[in-house]
This record gives C-alpha cells, structure tokens and sequence, in this order.
C-alpha cells in the first residue's frame, strides 16, 4: 500500500492576516467613539484657549460627560472635581432641548459652586 503525499496548510498567513483585521476594527471603533450628533444653537463667540471637558444634553434629554451619560446628581460631583483640578467645562446642547432645562441645569452647578462654565455654539460668520 502506497502513502499518497498529504498537503499542510500553512496556518501563519492566516493568523497575520486575522491579526490584521483585529487591529483594523478596533482602530475604527475607536474613532467612532465620541460622537453625540448635537444640532447646536447659531452664534458668535470667542473659542475657548483651552479645550475644555464638554457637557452635553442630547435631543432626547441625556445628559453627557465626555461621551459617557451621567445623571444629573453624579455630574455635579464629578464637574466639582474637575474645576477644582483646573480644568474647564463647556456646555453644549441640542436645540431641540427646551431653554428651561439648559437654565435649570446651569443654575443648579451654580448652586453648588461651579460658576465658570462655556456655552457650545455653532460658529457664524460675521
């Protein structure tokens, strides 16, 4: 009885290749990631020097802090850390959001010692 000659598959192509593909989605998921689609209010106003941690309040009301939804309880803690180690906050919102929820939002971060706070808007040419 005669062996016939069996093929191997090379198995290292395949891995480098995979190894590959891994890389390439988690790149892209990453770049994906912090990308709240928020229609901001027109206006005019000067940039900030320093980008700041942003705040946002989407069209359906959640509230964010850096791409992570927070509650209002917990933003007001972590907001109070951040101005206390120097950073600065900017506030964007959709439009859509009721100008009474802005207010109130502000006022209470202002009830609790956060008083230095940006407002995000869509630049305007002058």
């Amino acid at each position: 009885m005669r062996r016939r000659p069996q093929a191997d598959v090379e198995l290292t192509p395949l891995i480098d290749v995979l190894f590959i593909l891994i890389i390439f989605f988690v790149l892209t998921a990453s770049f994906v990631q912090g990308q709240i689609p928020v229609d901001l209010p027109d206006g005019r106003g000067n940039p900030p020097e320093e980008k700041g941690i942003t705040v946002t309040i989407s069209h359906d009301g959640t509230i964010y802090w850096d791409d992570s939804p927070v509650e209002k309880d917990e933003l007001i803690v972590i907001a109070k850390e951040a101005i206390a180690a120097g950073r600065s906050l900017i506030l964007t919102a959709d439009r859509s959001i009721p100008y009474g929820d802005v207010a109130t939002l502000l006022d209470r971060m202002r009830e609790n010692g956060i008083t230095t706070i940006g407002l995000g808007l869509k630049g305007t040419e002058p």
